[in-house]
């Protein structure tokens, strides 16, 4: 480690990228930045676990299951986010449970990321997009949070990314996110991704059950159920 080491304005955005994602690897970083080699990301990278600002996690069935290395926020690279602005202080907070990620959870960090550089180069500069992780303090959204909240001028939508979740867990969230947001009278457009035909299916069902029973005007929702290799339409 070079303790006269700083960071360069490039170094520092690669911190940035993982506090907004929490789990990244070196090429979902490559698409992020739209840059179409990993060698200057990996040697970057390297460079900022070296100095002790990001810690790698990467084991021998990774090789075999073709599955990137992972790389979270250390102590340090945390302390350092913590000083600059624009940063949620909450969801920095989180990052000190980094180690205590599973893999289940990295895998699903990384699919995230992967649907948020989909999302960049479909629609460009037409949205912001905020993570989960970025919504963590919201209180105008219940937890969970959305893996995505994009919004513009004139629209805004909440995206769940859930296809590793169990159906009922999916169903809780929808019914809480239907309520809530009847409640106050927003009606961004809702977009479920789940795992599988036979899931988009019942989920589809429920959400007609909820409208039914409740007896609330399902016109004023906007609510998409997509199976998870599907594009995403806003």
């Amino acid at each position: 480690m070079n303790k006269t080491f700083k960071l360069t304005n490039d170094q520092l955005h690669i911190l940035v990228i993982t506090y907004k994602f929490r789990a990244v690897s070196v090429p979902l970083i490559k698409e992020y930045k739209k840059v179409k080699y990993n060698g200057a990301i990996g040697k970057s990278v390297r460079t900022i676990c070296d100095n002790g600002y990001l810690i790698k996690r990467y084991n021998k069935d990774y090789r075999l299951l073709r599955k990137a290395a992972s790389y979270y926020l250390s102590y340090k690279g945390i302390s350092l986010l913590r000083t600059t602005n624009d940063i949620n202080k909450v969801a920095l907070n989180c990052n000190y449970k980094n180690d205590q990620l599973s893999q289940n959870a990295i895998d699903h960090f990384f699919s995230v990321m992967s649907l948020y550089n989909k999302l960049t180069d479909q629609y460009k500069d037409k949205y912001d997009i905020l993570t989960s992780q970025e919504l963590l303090g919201n209180n105008n959204l219940p937890r969970p949070k959305p893996d995505l909240y994009l919004r513009n001028r004139n629209h805004q939508c909440l995206i769940f990314n859930n296809y590793d979740l169990p159906l009922f867990i999916i169903r809780r969230t929808v019914k809480q996110y239907v309520d809530y947001l009847d409640e106050i009278g927003w009606y961004p457009q809702l977009i479920f991704i789940v795992s599988g035909h036979n899931n988009r299916i019942r989920l589809q069902y429920f959400i007609a059950t909820i409208f039914e029973e409740t007896g609330m005007d399902k016109s004023t929702f906007n609510i998409s159920v997509i199976c998870d290799n599907e594009a995403i339409v806003l």
